[in-house]
């Protein structure tokens, strides 16, 4: 079985496969090494362990990286079980290409789980490219019903909604997480 995991944080997407909580552990230690390697006070800038970490956790975790970019070319059709997303897809420019790509590699009967930023109504000119707004995932996200006839639209069915919450600026933003099949 394969996992995925779309890293908002590394403008990629990588493939895991032989256990979600391997997964999710290295993309933690992904995260933790590029916050640290940019930072002048690092402890692990220079200790070759936490390297060697990095690298063995990813070959234990059966690591296979794509650029985002190269995605569409290197996943085989019917490959993937399960495709996992945590408030990426709303800032993506083009969300339906996102969806088409994620159905084209679904198998048949796999699942789409995701958490994800939606409008509740649209947003003024002025707060469209607020950069704030932005790193508040709202500016990049569209209309609820937009969204979800963006989903049925590339083929998916059975949308279940299985949680809504207010998102940074309520009044506009609602944080939804969901699942769907193929």
């Amino acid at each position: 079985m394969f996992f995925v995991l779309v890293c908002s944080f590394l403008k990629s997407i990588i493939i895991f496969s032989k256990s979600a909580k391997l997964a999710i552990l290295y993309s933690i230690i992904i995260w933790l090494y590029l916050v640290t390697k940019s930072s002048n006070t690092c402890p692990f800038k220079t200790r070759p362990t936490f390297h060697l970490l990095f690298h063995h956790l990813g070959q234990l975790a059966g690591v296979s990286w794509f650029g985002s970019e190269r995605f569409s070319d290197d996943i085989h059709i019917l490959l993937i079980k399960v495709v996992i997303s945590n408030c990426v897809i709303n800032l993506a420019p083009d969300k339906e290409k996102v969806f088409r790509e994620v159905y084209r590699v679904l198998r048949a009967g796999g699942r789409l789980m995701v958490s994800d930023v939606v409008l509740v109504k649209s947003l003024p000119d002025e707060l469209v490219n607020n950069e704030e707004l932005l790193a508040g995932c709202i500016s990049g996200a569209i209309l609820k019903n937009d969204y979800l006839k963006l989903l049925k639209k590339t083929g998916f069915s059975k949308i279940i909604i299985h949680k809504e919450t207010p998102a940074f600026l309520p009044e506009y933003g609602l944080s939804i997480t969901y699942s769907t099949i193929k």
